[in-house]
C-alpha cells in the first residue's frame, strides 16, 4: 500500500477511535491509556517519507494532546537483535533503516513537555521503575495503591 494511503488509512481509524472512545472516557474524567498514538504515525509513516510535522497537524486537528508519551527508546541495533528472537516473519516496520528513522523522529520530540525517554536497554525492572517515576508525576497517586 503506498504511503499516503496507509496514512489515510490510520487517520480514518484514529478519528473514529478519538469520536467513539477516547474522546467519551475523557469527558467521564476517565484515565485514557493507549500503546499507540498519533505520534507513533508521525515516526512510522515518516520514515516512509511523509512529513511528520503534517502528520501531526492533521491528527490534532481532531486528537486530543496527549499528557504523557513514554518512548520507551532502544537502540536499533539491540532491537534487531530482539526482534529475531521473537521468531516471527518480517515486518515492514521493523526493519534497520525504517527502525532508525522512526528514532530520529521521535528524538525530535524530546523538547515537548509530555515526551519522556525512557532507556529501553536497561533491564526490564530498571524500566519499569522508570515508567513508573514518570506516570506517577503526571496522575500522583495512581500507582500508590499497587506499591
Amino acid at each position: 500500500m503506498p504511503a499516503s494511503e496507509e496514512l489515510e488509512c490510520f487517520l480514518a481509524d484514529r478519528r473514529e477511535h478519538v469520536a467513539s472512545t477516547i474522546l467519551p472516557a475523557l469527558a467521564e474524567g476517565t484515565c485514557v491509556v493507549l500503546d499507540r498514538y498519533y505520534l507513533s504515525s508521525m515516526a512510522y509513516q515518516g520514515a516512509r517519507g511523509m512529513d511528520p510535522a503534517e502528520i501531526r497537524r492533521r491528527n490534532e486537528e481532531f486528537a486530543p494532546m496527549p499528557d504523557l508519551v513514554l518512548w520507551l527508546d532502544l537502540p536499533v541495533e539491540l532491537a534487531m537483535r530482539r526482534i529475531g528472537t521473537r521468531g516471527e516473519g518480517d515486518n515492514a516496520f521493523e526493519k534497520r533503516e525504517s527502525l532508525e528513522s522512526c528514532r530520529r523522529i521521535f528524538a525530535s520530540l524530546k523538547g515537548e513537555p509530555f515526551m519522556r525517554r525512557i532507556d529501553a536497554a536497561q533491564s526490564a525492572d530498571d524500566v519499569f521503575r522508570d515508567v513508573r517515576a514518570a506516570v506517577s508525576k503526571v496522575i500522583p497517586g495512581l500507582l500508590a495503591a499497587n506499591s
